[in-house]
């Protein structure tokens, strides 16, 4: 299952979304860079948020953390509606990470 996380805007400002995307390269990275783990956020940004998105083998790098922040299940997003922040080149064939 995917990982879905909305954040405000502002939150930009307080480190929050940094902060997020760090943790996941750091853990990303001390996990061997699995071919299946990757983070993306939407690629049009709402006035007021912004979406990230897990795949299955991504949220298990930040497990705790996706909890800590109330993180949904939901399902891939298409692909032509996400960037990739995190991860191989290749995992932006979100329907193939389902």
């Amino acid at each position: 299952m995917w990982k879905i996380i909305t954040l405000h805007r502002d939150s930009q400002s307080n480190g929050q979304w940094k902060e997020l995307q760090s943790t996941f390269e750091t853990a990303f990275a001390a996990a061997g860079m699995p071919p299946k783990a990757a983070m993306y956020c939407n690629r049009q940004f709402d006035q007021n948020e912004v979406v990230f998105y897990f795949s299955p083998a991504g949220a298990e790098l930040i497990r705790s953390i996706l909890k800590r922040l109330s993180a949904e299940d939901g399902e891939a997003p298409a692909a032509e509606d996400v960037t990739l922040l995190v991860g191989h080149n290749d995992a932006q064939d979100t329907s193939a990470m389902t």
